[in-house]
């Protein structure tokens, strides 16, 4: 599995995510509107965000394929309202279009939703305690499914398959002040499959003869 994006927002000062290029490059989707405020704290080496206002990004990597999967650290800091966020899979870059696992505390639900024209659609959620720590996050994405997971245990799940090209990987992030808001870590994305092709496992039958593990002879 190969890493396409890998970002652990480390900055030597305070820098405006827009301009935060030195892992990847972030694009802020278009088709959100609203104050920005999302910037790479120094202090802490997180992302946080310092308006009222839900923005959404995309990170400049592109995927192999459709198939991928999508993490960071959600580091909650208050369980308040407005202090959602996520990560995004399959998203456009000037619509809001994607795959969404959105983490809100103050709700103390994971929610898995479709994005379509800025209409979210929930296809699965799961009601937790949500407490004041880090919670490591991860949407799995293939065609059969999507999958949300918590701290490595999968809690949400969807057949839905409304958005088929592989899109960006992304985020979103929500907060009212910087001092209590989310603050976000280790974004990653990763292909599914590491390019290439499957090469079958060869094997010798009792005769010597070259066999694949289905029984296929290579050398009859």
């Amino acid at each position: 599995m190969a890493e396409f994006v890998n970002d652990p927002f480390t900055v030597a000062s305070d820098t405006a995510l827009a301009s935060h290029t030195a892992f990847t490059t972030w694009t802020r989707n278009t088709g959100g509107g609203g104050g920005d405020g999302t910037t790479v704290d120094a202090a802490s080496d997180t992302l946080i965000n310092t308006v009222n206002n839900t923005v959404y990004w995309t990170a400049s990597g592109s995927p192999a394929g459709t198939d991928y999967d999508v993490e960071d650290d959600c580091v909650v800091q208050s369980l308040d309202n407005f202090r959602q966020s996520s990560i995004l899979g399959r998203s456009a870059t000037t619509t809001l279009d994607f795959y969404q696992l959105e983490l809100d505390p103050n709700d103390s639900i994971v929610y898995l939703r479709l994005y379509t024209g800025g209409t979210p659609t929930t296809l699965d959620s799961w009601a937790f305690t949500a407490a004041v720590q880090t919670y490591a996050l991860k949407l799995v994405i293939t065609d059969a499914e999507k999958a949300g997971y918590v701290d490595g245990t999968k809690r949400v799940t969807s057949s839905n398959n409304f958005i088929g090209g592989a899109g960006k990987s992304g985020l979103s992030i929500r907060n009212v002040t910087a001092s209590a808001g989310p603050a976000l870590d280790n974004f990653k994305a990763t292909d599914a499959v590491a390019g290439g092709v499957a090469v079958p496992l060869l094997l010798r039958d009792m005769r010597g003869n070259l066999c694949t593990l289905n029984g296929g002879f290579v050398n009859g």
